[in-house]
């Protein structure tokens, strides 16, 4: 099966950062995707600059949002208005984050592939430091066994990449737990790094 990439950047005033992230998605060593970069309304250059940096590659879409979504209503949307086979990955990197590896795309499919999995778990780095995030840490093996996942203290960091089934089943359900489900379901993309 080849696994297609639905990679989905929401930003916000990250005009210092949203050159980077678009060039490291752009270099990825994997080219079965499609990036969907999201403007909730910002207020700086950055819609300017991510227009200049996709012009001409047919992968990157731009949405320039006329009311302030935030992140939720934007992924959302956007798994609505992109409508993703249920078998497409999505990945999401904030418009300050970026992969810090050219085949991050490559080594996701491989553990699609492998595990038959539905949601993956990632790590990033702080910058300029370039060490691990606090909230990237392994979970031990004997937590997941034992499934004590809720007593053991937050260490997976603040994004997600999941199967577009798994992300729509989330999305199907009670609008008043989606905000709780998806970010504890949150993690970054592998590889990824977040400003710190």
């Amino acid at each position: 099966m080849v696994n297609s990439f639905k990679v989905f950047v929401p930003f916000y005033n990250v005009e210092n950062w949203i050159k980077k992230t678009i060039r490291s998605i752009k270099r990825q060593d994997y080219d079965h995707y499609e990036c969907i970069l999201v403007d909730d309304m910002s207020t700086d250059n950055s819609a300017q600059i991510a227009e200049q940096e996709i012009s001409g590659d047919d992968r990157f879409k731009l949405i320039k949002n006329t009311e302030k979504k935030y992140v939720l209503k934007n992924l959302a949307d956007t798994i609505t208005r992109f409508n993703p086979n249920d078998e497409d990955v999505i990945v999401v990197v904030d418009g300050d984050d970026w992969l810090s590896r050219k085949d991050a795309l490559t080594l996701l499919k491989n553990i699609y592939e492998q595990e038959e999995c539905w949601l993956t778990y990632g790590s990033y780095l702080e910058y300029p430091a370039m060490q691990r995030g606090k909230f990237a840490k392994k979970i031990p093996d004997e937590i997941i066994e034992r499934n004590e996942i809720r007593r053991y203290p937050w260490v997976t960091a603040t994004y997600k990449h999941s199967n577009t089934e798994y992300g729509k089943i989330l999305i199907k359900r009670d609008r008043s737990l989606n905000q709780i489900i998806l970010t504890k379901n949150s993690i970054l993309c592998m590889g990824g790094i977040w400003p710190g």
